[in-house]
């Protein structure tokens, strides 16, 4: 299966980013309301044997709730073709996480080695759509309210049709009670 490890996001702020991006109609395919995440690590291919793996590297990762919250719409460059909610508070906290995860995780899987931007996708597109898409966002958004996060889930990747689906194969709350 395709897989990725992601931090949920509430559903309000979901829909809120969905609206904003939904509405602009030239050059851009907006991410779909419950496919809106933080992605830890893109797994790629994985069988279940390395499901099973990486459950067992989240279940024995220490996790304790933070406070995250997003901020500006940005693109990665001029010729990026992603367009992105920045991650204001709680972007060490993301990195801690990754950090604590990746190289357990790259001993079973050959994972992307670039520096890790905790970021929020919500759009695809041109760049040029992309730019134009980011500077309307911006004049109406000032951000997310302050939000909890307090688990990580590991999402099956289906691609095909108009848009992939996400399904959670496995979750974990964060913090000692969970344990």
């Amino acid at each position: 299966m395709r897989a990725f490890i992601a931090v949920e996001i509430p559903e309000h702020i979901r829909s809120e980013i969905f609206s904003l991006v939904s509405g602009f109609q030239s050059g851009i395919k907006p991410i779909l309301t419950n496919n809106i995440h933080i992605t830890m690590e893109f797994l790629g291919e994985i069988d279940e044997n390395g499901i099973a793996e990486v459950v067992s590297i989240i279940e024995n990762t220490s996790l304790s709730p933070f406070t995250l919250s997003l901020g500006k719409a940005r693109t990665f460059g001029s010729s990026g073709s992603v367009a992105f909610m920045d991650i204001v508070d709680g972007k060490k906290e993301l990195k801690i996480l990754y950090e604590s995860m990746h190289g357990k995780l790259a001993k079973i899987k050959k994972l992307d080695e670039r520096e890790y931007l905790p970021h929020v996708s919500i759009a695809r597109g041109s760049p040029q759509a992309l730019q134009l898409l980011c500077d309307r966002v911006n004049k109406v958004w000032r951000g997310s309210e302050v939000f909890k996060a307090d688990s990580i889930a590991i999402k099956k990747s289906i691609l095909g049709g108009m848009h992939a689906e996400y399904i959670t194969v496995f979750e974990k709350r964060f913090g000692p009670e969970h344990a």
